[in-house]
């Protein structure tokens, strides 16, 4: 799940950019692990927008989550640049944190190290990668942020429905949220439920 920044041509080429060295890191590196491919996507942006030297004037990146899944052994693997991860079993909702590094974005003088958190999931679990931008979105009476508190507080109500369904129920939650509001983000939320 990435959120990339910059908005209409430098958002559109940040994401040309993540994609081909997404694929450089999955097709060429082998890389499975997801802190590993954390790490080479963050060298592949800042070599591809010379983040490296300090005369560059691009400071945009990207936040994500990325997890990979060993349906075998049941295992889970999550790494995150900014975007947490969110876990809900047996109704309790665990938020495993992201590093508090963005990919790209800013000059680097040394190489950045990502987390790789693992665990076993067991049936029921649901997961939730997402970027800011359901929280972020303005609405309500006062007009206000929905707010990330909110956001999981909702997710653990609708967790034990369908995928469609909770679609359903994010969906006309971010509506009646927004009123008038006009959409401020781009928005993604994938659930996966085992």
């Amino acid at each position: 799940a990435v959120d990339c920044t910059g908005h209409g041509v430098p958002g559109a080429f940040m994401s040309i950019v993540g994609n081909n060295t997404l694929n450089y890191a999955l097709n060429v590196e082998n890389a499975t692990q997801p802190s590993r491919i954390l790490e080479i996507l963050d060298q592949g942006v800042s070599d591809t927008l010379r983040q490296t030297s300090s005369d560059s004037s691009v400071h945009d990146g990207m936040d994500l989550a990325m997890v990979t899944i060993d349906k075998e052994n049941r295992i889970l693997q999550y790494s995150g640049a900014f975007n947490p991860l969110i876990l809900i079993r047996d109704g309790e909702v665990e938020k495993i944190k992201a590093d508090r590094i963005a990919i790209g974005g800013h000059i680097i003088k040394e190489k950045k190290s990502f987390t790789n958190n693992e665990f076993e999931y067991k049936e029921g679990d649901v997961i939730y990668m997402y970027s800011d931008g359901y929280a972020d979105q303005f609405g309500g009476e006062k007009g206000g942020k929905y707010m990330s508190g909110k956001f999981v507080k909702f997710l653990q109500s609708i967790h034990h429905l369908s995928l469609e369904e909770q679609y359903k129920k994010l969906d006309h939650e971010l509506i009646t949220w927004r009123g008038e509001e006009p959409q401020i983000d781009d928005i993604l939320v994938i659930g996966v439920k085992f």
